[in-house]
C-alpha cells in the first residue's frame, strides 16, 4: 500500500498542474489578452489581432494568433508591425516574458507621427517580449533576416541579411529609452555606383534617448523634452562601408531654433570618400570639398592595426553647421520651417 503513494501524490500534483495549466490557458485568452490591450493602449500602443488559439501543454503557453498588428498611436516616433501569422511561447510560471515568432513574412514601419521613414519587409522574424510590472513592454529585442528595406526619400530598395533590433525602457525618476541596432550586410543595388562599392559589411548604433519621450513631433512637446533635460546619448555608432570606416559617440539635443546641437568624438578611415560623396551629391562645393580634404588631411595618423591614415576629430553641431574637426563641412536645417 506504501508503494502506492509516491504514484498517488505524483498523480495529484499532475492533476493539480494540469487544472493550472487549463485556468492559464483560459485566463490568457480570455482576461489577460484584454488587459494587455487596455495597458499598451494606455501607454501609447495599440494590438489587433484575428482568430486566436492556444496549445502547448504542459511545458509552454502557446498563443497562435492570425493577422497581427502592433504599433504606437499618437506619438512622435511612430511603429507599425503586420504579419499574417505569430506563434508566442511563455512559460506557465513567467508569463512576463514571451518569444514570438513569425511563420511567414511580415512588414514594419518606422517614421515620425503620420509620416513613415523606412519600411521593412521580414522574410523570417524572432521577437523575445519582457513585460515590466504594468504588463506594458519593458525590453523588446527583434531578430530579423532577409531583409528588404525601402526609404521614403528613395525608390531603391536594399537587401539585409541579418539585423538586430534591442528597445529597453526606463521608467525611472529620469526615464529614458535604450535602443541598439545590430546589422549585418546591406547590399544597395548596382545602380547606385557608391564610390566605397555597393555593400555594407557591418552597421552598428547604441542610443539612449534620455528624459520623457515626446508624445507628437510637435514644436510643444520638444519643447519640454528639451526644457527638461532630453538630450540623444550616442554611446556607439560604427560602420564599415567598403574601405570607408567610421566610429563615433557623443551627446546631441536641439536648440531654440529646433537645429542640432552637440559634440562627438570620431574615428575615421577614409574621410576622403565623405567629401567626394558630399561634392557629387552637390551638397558641398568642389572649392570646399578641397579646402576640407587639405584641412583634415593634416590631422591624420597612421593607425595601429593596419597603417592606414586615421582622422580621429570631433564632431559638432553648433549654430546651424556640422564641424569636423575645425571645418565648418554642412549647414543643418531646423526640424521645423520658421
Amino acid at each position: 500500500m506504501r508503494v502506492l503513494v509516491p504514484f498517488a501524490a505524483l498523480g495529484v500534483l499532475l492533476a493539480a498542474y494540469s487544472g493550472y495549466w487549463l485556468y492559464l490557458s483560459h485566463a490568457v485568452e480570455n482576461s489577460v489578452l484584454e488587459e494587455l490591450r487596455t495597458n499598451w493602449s494606455e501607454a501609447g500602443f495599440e494590438i489587433k489581432h484575428g482568430a486566436l488559439s492556444v496549445g502547448g501543454y504542459p511545458y509552454r503557453i502557446e498563443l497562435t494568433l492570425r493577422d497581427v498588428e502592433v504599433g504606437t498611436q499618437d506619438s512622435a516616433i511612430s511603429f507599425r508591425w503586420r504579419t499574417p501569422i505569430v506563434l508566442a511561447t511563455a512559460h506557465p510560471w513567467e508569463l512576463s516574458h514571451w518569444v514570438v515568432v513569425t511563420e511567414g513574412p511580415s512588414d514594419m514601419n518606422f517614421g515620425t507621427g503620420q509620416d513613415w521613414i523606412v519600411g521593412l519587409l521580414i522574410g523570417r522574424g524572432r521577437m523575445s517580449l519582457k513585460l515590466g510590472s504594468d504588463n506594458v513592454p519593458e525590453r523588446v529585442s527583434f531578430d530579423v533576416r532577409d531583409v528588404q528595406m525601402q526609404q521614403s526619400v528613395a525608390p531603391d530598395v536594399l537587401d539585409i541579411k541579418h539585423a538586430e533590433l534591442h528597445i529597453r525602457r526606463v521608467p525611472t525618476q529620469s526615464p529614458s529609452l535604450d535602443v541598439a541596432v545590430f546589422v549585418k550586410e546591406i547590399t544597395f543595388e548596382e545602380s547606385h555606383g557608391y564610390l566605397v562599392g555597393n555593400r555594407v559589411q557591418e552597421l552598428n548604433a547604441e542610443v539612449s534617448l534620455q528624459g520623457p519621450a515626446p508624445a507628437s513631433w510637435s514644436r510643444r512637446e520638444l519643447d519640454a523634452w528639451r526644457d527638461a533635460g532630453g538630450v540623444v546619448d550616442v554611446h556607439n555608432f560604427q560602420i564599415s562601408w567598403g574601405d570607408l570606416e567610421l566610429r563615433f559617440d557623443g551627446t546631441f539635443a536641439i536648440d531654440e531654433a529646433y537645429r542640432p546641437i552637440g559634440a562627438a568624438s570620431a574615428d575615421i578611415i577614409g574621410h576622403g570618400y565623405l567629401l567626394t560623396a558630399l561634392r557629387t551629391e552637390g551638397i558641398i562645393s568642389e572649392p570646399s570639398a578641397l579646402a576640407a580634404s587639405i584641412a583634415l588631411n593634416l590631422l591624420t595618423e597612421p593607425s595601429s592595426d593596419d597603417g592606414r591614415r586615421v582622422l580621429r576629430t570631433s564632431i559638432t553641431a553648433q549654430d546651424g553647421y556640422l564641424y569636423i574637426g575645425p571645418v565648418a563641412l554642412i549647414s543643418l536645417p531646423a526640424l521645423f520651417s520658421p
